[in-house]
């Protein structure tokens, strides 16, 4: 995937399996907010994330992200989010944030699943 924008970093965004991901800046909340699917991996500027509409988040490598909030997401992978110290995902059924060094809390309701190790 191809960053497009000129000096704003991108993360990649969909609202179904069919459509094709589509860069948009970290810093428009709006529309990151509104997407079902999130991709950012390894986006290394990205320091939160606010994810109320999204049903699967791919977060590995975000090294700076320290904050991740998806109410309403099925399923997260943060692998590696080193700075991450809070993760909220009260609907997730499947959470993989091994290498999340520095997570302090971590709240899931939900989950059937956590992977979380290291």
């Amino acid at each position: 995937m191809k960053n497009t924008t000129k000096n704003t970093p991108a993360i990649y965004v969909r609202n179904s399996t069919t459509d094709s991901w589509r860069p948009v800046p970290i810093d428009d909340t709006k529309q990151i907010s509104e997407s079902l699917y999130i991709d950012a991996n390894g986006c290394t500027a990205l320091t939160e994330l606010k994810a109320d509409a999204a049903q699967y988040i791919y977060a590995n490598g975000c090294t700076a992200l320290t904050e991740l909030k998806a109410d309403a997401a099925q399923t997260i992978y943060a692998n590696g989010c080193t700075a991450l110290t809070e993760l909220k995902a009260d609907a997730a059924q499947y959470i993989y944030a091994n290498g999340c060094t520095a997570l302090t809390e971590l709240k899931a309701d939900a989950a059937q699943y956590i992977y979380a190790n290291g």
